[in-house]
């Protein structure tokens, strides 16, 4: 799942993005709705490896 504000046509299969602002916030209200958000502290992995390929793709062109 993506909460996106535009669509691409090189999405990979089964890739879902919503488009509409209000949809996902929706989405992540009831996602996280009387969840336990544990703060670290710390930097994102997943975040840290994202940044790092966008990086040297940006790079690599």
């Amino acid at each position: 799942m993506k909460c996106d504000s535009g669509a691409s046509d090189t999405q990979p299969a089964g890739l879902v993005i919503f488009t509409d602002e209000r949809l996902c916030r929706a989405i992540v209200d009831r996602l996280t709705f009387e969840a336990h958000i544990i703060a670290t502290g710390t930097q994102s992995f997943r975040l840290a490896g994202t940044t790092a390929k966008r990086q040297a793709a940006v790079a690599a062109t």
